[in-house]
This record gives structure tokens, sequence and C-alpha cells, in this order.
């Protein structure tokens, strides 16, 4: 009799662990939605928890520029511990804009549209979360709007051009003369259409922007529908190149300004390398740097659990 009440209680324990994890209290639910800006339809998800819902959010801001959300997908595991938004940037995913013809995507642009989503959906504060192009835009938006963010995570992020040009060119040269040299014989002869440059992209690639092969579905889809009349516009024809409007965009000088609690999220091969990512923390007065081993660019993909890891320590240190 004493065996079997014991077993009950034991049973009952474990019952109650796993409603705590897994159950409706824990589930997430999501809310998929269009919030209207000056210029577009902006397609957003939100995920959170009964118990997250009247915590500040996380808004994601997608790479690219002109990629979408779906390759950060994933990072609706954060939404147990605070409600999480991913949104497409206007011309890229679900996103629309009022005028078809419209191309005068620039950096301000994003940063006034991130503005107005932020205003309409009615939060006074946020947590700013942003990758790759997403870093730059969500910095560029603190400095404007600094009262507005609670705390940033800048996951391989793209804060200087020059500077990401510059790490690019090194990593090519690490994996052989040979490749650099063909990159940097057709980026100067702006051929890089040419079969020989794109096979040289594809293995820098393969080692410093996903390191996973095949590449994970989320990143493929992401990928496969990135809006390449931004992309173009704003940044060029290959990550490793920049000609576009941001080719000179360089933040690096107004970190000191950003007073506010600051992750940095390096992969341990990221085309945002991990002493790069370093110097740009220090800059910052309550900045720190996580590298993730074995990832590379598109590390909250290739690494989801992580990078999320990562994300839950560092805003759990903040409560």
């Amino acid at each position: 009799m004493r065996i079997n009440l014991i077993l009950i209680c034991l049973i009952f324990f474990t019952a109650y662990q796993n409603l705590g994890a897994t159950g409706m209290s824990a589930e997430i639910r999501t809310k998929q939605a269009f919030a209207a800006t000056n210029n577009a339809n902006i397609y957003y998800q939100l995920f959170d928890t009964v118990q997250s819902e009247n915590k500040t959010p996380i808004v994601c801001l997608h790479g690219g520029p002109g990629s979408n959300q779906q390759y950060l997908i994933g990072l609706k595991a954060l939404a147990t511990q605070n409600p999480v938004i991913l949104y497409d940037q206007s011309g890229c995913g679900k996103s629309t804009t009022n005028d078809p013809e419209f191309d005068d995507y620039n950096l301000q642009y994003y940063v006034d549209e991130l503005k107005q989503f932020i205003n309409n959906l009615g939060y006074e504060k946020i947590i700013l979360l942003g990758h790759s192009w997403g870093a730059m835009l969500a910095v560029a938006y603190i400095l404007e709007n600094p009262a507005k963010v609670q705390s940033l995570i800048l996951s391989g992020a793209c804060l200087s051009s020059p500077m990401w040009v510059a790490d690019c060119k090194k990593l090519a040269q690490s994996l052989s003369p040979e490749l650099y040299e063909i990159m940097a014989k057709h980026e100067a002869g702006s051929t890089t259409n040419d079969p020989e440059y794109v096979a040289a992209v594809d293995e820098f690639y393969a080692n410093f922007f996903c390191r996973v092969s095949p590449w994970p579905t989320d990143l493929e889809v992401a990928i496969s529908n990135i809006n390449r009349k931004i992309y173009g516009k704003m940044w060029g024809n290959y990550e490793t190149c920049a000609t576009g409007n941001l080719k000179d965009v360089d933040l690096v000088p107004g970190l000191a300004k950003i007073t506010v609690p600051t992750l940095f999220i390096s992969g341990e091969y990221d085309t945002a390398t991990p002493d790069s990512m370093q110097y740009c923390a220090n800059q910052m007065p309550n900045a720190k740097l996580v590298i993730i081993p074995g990832g590379a660019h598109a590390t909250p993909t290739e690494k989801p659990v992580e990078f999320v890891q990562a994300v839950s320590k560092f805003l759990k240190e903040l409560e």
C-alpha cells in the first residue's frame, strides 16, 4: 500500500512538471496579421504564451536586404520567455508596397518603416534582434529612437559595409590564394555573373555562409524567395562585394552612444567574423559577444538550439 502511494505521488509530480513545461499554459500561440505603414502593408507573426504575453516583445529583423522572416522561424521558441514578432520588411516575403513601382529602398526608408511598424503595434518598449543586414537596421533604429529599445541582440552583424567586405576578402584568402584571385578579378571587372566567379562564391558560401549540407529548408525557402531587385539596389549581386547604396555605410562610430545591454552573436566561421564583432562590442559600454562553435553566417538557422539558448540566457540575466 505504501509503495503504491509513493508511485502515485511520483506519477502526479511528473505530470505536474510536464504540464508546466508543455501544457496549455506554456503553449505557444500564433497570430498572423498585417500592419499598415505610410507606404506598405507589413505582414507579421506574433508568438507568445499566457505567461509571456505581457512582457517586452522581441522584434526580429531579417537579413538581406530583400530576404524574409522564414529562416528565423525557429526564434519562436523564445516566445515562452517573451513575445516574439517576426515580420517581412516591405517588398519582401508577404509584405507589399502601396505603389508596385516603388523602388526607393535604402537604410533610412527601412528605419522609418520600422518606427511606424512598432508605433502601430502600440509597444512602449521593445527588444530588437537583428541578423546580418537586420542588425544594421536595428542599430540605425536605436540611434534614432534610443528610448524605445530595452536591449539589443545583434547576430552576424553587418554594421560597417567596408568592414564586412574587408573580412570577406580575408576569409576568401584563408581558403586559397587562387579562390581569392578569381573573386577579386571578377569583382574588379564587374563580371560577377561569370560561371567561374559563381563557382568561387559557392565555395565561399559553403564555408562561411552556411556549413550545413544540404541547407536547412527554412533557409532555402528564404533565399529562393529573396527580392533580388531590393538586394541588388541596396547591396549588390553577392555578399562578398558591395556595390549598392549600402556600400559606404559605417555605423561603428555611433556604437558608443548605445548604452542598453547588447548581445553580439557570431558563428565561429561567420562572415561577420568573431574578431570584428568583438571590436564592435568593445566600442559599446554594455555589450558582450557569444561565439557559436561550428556556426557560420546562418547561425540562427544552422545552429538553432545553440542560438536560442544564447539569447535566452542573455534575456534571463537581464530580469
